[in-house]
């Protein structure tokens, strides 16, 4: 960055940019560590931090940035770990939590305009105050931010009910990468910026769906096999209609609890079973499906407990000291088939596994490996990420999301379709391709030009898997 740019970005937001290297190195990673074998391939590390608080500043730096040819990386809370905030080729890193506001929540016409700094679980707090509530959420909602979540995409707790944080925006505005503020209310048009990474639009606003309060009425079960969880969540869904469900491993069950020094379950198959409201029908119904598969309904402290758990899953780093992550999209009707194929494929790792069922008939399963970033062999362990990946295709499975590292299944995840919509609006929007290259279109690894980044890593997957084995279980 010369000293040109240097001086304007100073001019616009003084002391609310920073070169100082120590703080931008703290920009270089998200949630997940990054090996030292990325950083011979990249610059994860920006040349400048900057913190704006309105639109029109942001609209400024995207033509300042233009006019130099520099990278723009935006960031919410850092909770991902797909890479999708994490620098490429240096640049600058536009931290959005000072964009934190929340403008106007109509109860209405239920909906809620925030900016994207805005964290989840306080936006959820403060709409409870008014007798209303989110109506989906990240399970990192403590931390996430709603200008990430909805760049990154995704679904959480209450997408059983009402679908994917897209399908709950009922507005977008954002600042292309020609420094115009725009903004958009159709499905066709959300898609473009949305799940986007911000390779379209830096998101300034987000105007969401919401819902009036209701309390939610918790149902843990336990059981003795994945065929059995499997069996029961099936029949639930479709006889009671939960607002969520979540499931987990007989091994992540244990690691959490161990992690937590807090022992109250056993250590088997367990899924949370979660209703709006208080249906003393559908509670009913559901315990009895529950026990005609052999499940065990656990008592109402005990779930209450474990609702009010559902924000921790990354308790399980404390045992780590680190933790690979790997997750994928599943069919529900195929969710004991890869919990087996997990156990017998990946016997000997120390790895747990939890899910939230997504629709009717698809699940997200987060996968999460114990390992030691201060191994040698650490380097190695972001292959783990693609075992889970490899073997959820074998069961009708899909990517989570794509961010940095999954670039190259961007087909997969968007559809062709979809995908050349946003190639085709990236071209028009972001002329100099400023906007956070690297992220679901291919870009150039910046020490090796001639080669792209989704090419390296369609072709080291297979090396990554054999790399993740090669770092050995622990």
């Amino acid at each position: 960055m010369n000293n040109d740019a240097r001086k304007a970005l100073q001019e616009v937001f003084g002391e609310r940019v920073s070169f100082d290297y120590d703080e931008a190195l703290l920009y270089s990673h998200d949630l997940a560590t990054l090996p030292d074998q990325v950083n011979l391939l990249l610059r994860t590390i920006p040349e400048a931090v900057v913190l704006p608080e309105s639109r029109e500043e942001i609209a400024r730096l995207v033509r300042i940035a233009k006019a130099h040819r520099i990278p723009i990386v935006p960031r919410g809370a850092g909770s991902g770990g797909y890479g999708g905030a994490v620098p490429v080729n240096g640049g600058i890193v536009l931290d959005l939590s000072y964009m934190r506001e929340i403008i106007e929540i109509d109860k209405e016409n239920l909906l809620a305009k925030v900016q994207p700094g805005v964290v989840w679980k306080e936006l959820d707090r403060e709409l409870n105050k008014t007798g209303l509530s989110l109506r989906v959420y990240p399970t990192s909602a403590p931390s996430a931010t709603v200008g990430g979540w909805v760049a990154q995409g995704g679904w959480g707790v209450g997408s059983l009910a009402y679908g994917s944080v897209v399908d709950n925006i009922e507005s977008i505005e954002y600042v292309d990468g020609k420094g115009e503020i725009i903004s958009v209310d159709s499905r066709d048009e959300i898609e473009l910026v949305a799940e986007c990474e911000g390779i379209t639009g830096i998101i300034t606003e987000v105007t969401l769906k919401i819902k009036p309060y209701e309390s939610v009425t918790p149902i843990v079960a336990q059981f003795p096999s994945a065929e059995a969880m499997e069996s029961a969540i099936r029949e639930v869904i479709p006889e009671t209609q939960p607002y969520t469900i979540n499931f987990a491993t007989p091994e992540f069950v244990a690691l959490k609890q161990e992690a937590m020094n807090h022992w109250e379950i056993d250590d088997k198959y367990t899924a949370m079973f979660a209703f709006e409201g208080e249906d003393e029908t559908k509670v009913e119904r559901t315990g009895n499906i529950v026990k005609k598969y052999l499940g065990e309904v656990l008592d109402e402290e005990v779930s209450e407990f474990e609702w009010n758990e559902r924000f921790y899953p990354m308790r399980l780093k404390r045992l780590g000291p680190s933790v690979v992550p790997g997750e994928a999209i599943i069919p529900v009707e195929r969710i004991s088939e890869f919990l087996n194929a997990v156990e017998k494929d990946l016997r000997g790792y120390t790895i747990g596994i939890e899910g939230w069922v997504t629709g009717e008939n698809s699940a997200s399963v987060l996968a999460f490996f114990l390992d030691d970033e201060r191994d040698f062999r650490f380097g190695m362990s972001f292959g783990k990420s693609m075992m889970i990946l490899s073997l959820a295709r074998k069961f009708g499975g899909k990517p989570y999301s794509t961010g940095l590292w999954l670039s190259h299944e961007a087909e997969n995840y968007f559809g062709k379709d979809r995908l050349r919509k946003i190639m085709d609006y990236k071209k028009r929007s972001d002329p100099a391709g400023i906007l956070n290259p690297g992220k679901i279109l291919p870009a150039k690894i910046p020490k090796f030009p001639i080669i792209k980044m989704s090419t390296m890593m369609k072709l080291s997957s297979p090396f990554m898997k054999i790399g993740g084995k090669l770092a050995g279980k622990r």
